[in-house]
């Protein structure tokens, strides 16, 4: 398995990576070198390594542009840097990566430390006004979940002055974005790359225009402490990594407590700190992302394999995140729980590259999932479909029939 065949790009790979990485874990391999349409990437499904990596920002970046021109990226990849994440924290060096970073986690905590209750309040209004406008027995659970995340996340940012509509199109802007990892690189997918992109970024710079963004928002932070460009390149990461990156999640752990009647309705009696620590376990089972691209900054030695500068890492979060154990339960903290899980799991990353969002996604996922689950006794899966890319596992439709407690 060391010398692996796997071909990422393939039809059978991509609808059978979870039993590949299931396989990958099971084998005992720590990291595999496999190939993405003909480049060499290396995925790694140990946890310990895992968080080696996320620790050693210096070798392993985020940040791909230095090695743009580099040969073993694809004209896929490529085209996904160039058209869709340029902005400082992607082609910065590793030390500008570093102040970039920082920057952007200070930026977060002024935002949601000191506003938490007020934007907790602003989440169950929220979520009561749109599951009150709920008619009939059917719900489209995917696009409630963009709804209700949408605003909140516009609020946090600094971009809540924009219209529903321009908000609707900044999702939409984002989406692209994301999913845009399992690109090939053709002219037209490259088309909507730049599209999107220029939307999100005209988008931030209207609200920076019309000094709309409020003080205790990112956008108002960074405005504040680094100016205009900086902040428009920083809050276009916020959108990006944010908007449907949490929906997404969001969609998926509804979908998760749908079909675990039993687990539903335990969510729904724990505390609020309970519900929060709950979405540990949600996160290991259905993570919105099977793995974290990271790239090697320079040829590094690790776990006995030299791993060329400019390859690929992928840190296989679907195997680092599930057990052996086929039990669920979101109460995996009590001394019962199975032994082998301990929620050692990196839903948000781990260290210098953990999730800033983090706290914010805790707070709000279960205010979503609790106000569902609260109101509707019986509920069931009607329709369930995933848009499966060689990184992402998005939602793309969860239709729910449920009727009332």
């Amino acid at each position: 398995m060391h010398n692996s065949n796997l071909e990422m790009s393939s039809p059978e790979y991509l609808h059978n990576a979870e039993r590949i990485l299931k396989e990958l874990v099971r084998s005992g391999h720590r990291i595999v070198r496999a190939s993405l349409r003909g480049n060499p990437v290396y995925i790694v499904t140990d946890m310990s390594l895992a968080k080696q990596i996320f620790e050693d920002a210096r070798n392993f970046s985020f940040s791909p542009n230095p090695i743009t021109e580099d040969d073993s990226l694809t004209d896929g990849v490529r085209a996904f840097i160039r058209e869709g994440l340029e902005s400082p924290l992607v082609s910065s060096s590793y030390d500008d990566y570093r102040e970039i970073r920082n920057l952007f986690n200070q930026a977060f905590r002024h935002c949601v430390t000191n506003e938490m209750e007020r934007i907790r309040a602003l989440a169950k209004k929220h979520i009561a006004t749109l599951l009150d406008g709920e008619r009939g027995e059917h719900i489209d659970a995917l696009a409630l979940s963009r709804n209700y995340w949408l605003p909140l996340a516009a609020d946090v940012i600094g971009l809540g002055s924009l219209s529903l509509a321009e908000l609707h199109l900044l999702g939409d802007s984002a989406r692209v974005l994301v999913e845009a990892n399992g690109l090939h690189g053709d002219a037209e997918s490259v088309k909507a790359l730049a599209g999107a992109n220029k939307t999100l970024i005209d988008a931030i710079q209207k609200v920076i225009d019309a000094g709309a963004a409020p003080h205790n928002s990112a956008l108002g932070y960074l405005l504040e402490h680094v100016g205009p460009e900086r902040a428009l390149d920083v809050a276009f990461s916020f959108v990006l990594g944010g908007i449907d990156t949490g929906s997404s999640a969001l969609a998926l752990q509804t979908h998760l407590l749908a079909v675990n009647p039993d687990q539903r309705e335990h969510f729904i009696t724990l505390s609020e700190t309970e519900q929060q620590n709950a979405l540990t376990e949600l996160a290991s089972k259905e993570s919105p992302t099977y793995y974290t691209l990271r790239f090697a900054v320079r040829d590094t030695r690790i776990d006995d394999f030299d791993i060329p500068a400019g390859s690929f890492l992928h840190l296989a979060l679907y195997s680092l995140n599930n057990c052996a154990n086929p039990d669920f339960d979101i109460r995996r903290d009590q001394p019962s729980a199975c032994p082998a899980h301990r929620n050692e799991t990196l839903p948000f990353g781990h260290a210098r590259h953990r999730c800033p969002g983090e706290t914010l996604a805790r707070y709000l996922m279960p205010v979503f999932l609790n106000a569902l689950f609260s109101r509707y006794g019986s509920v069931t899966v009607v329709s369930y479909k995933r848009l499966l890319n060689n990184f992402a596992r998005s939602v793309s439709e969860l239709i729910l029939q449920v009727a009332p407690r």
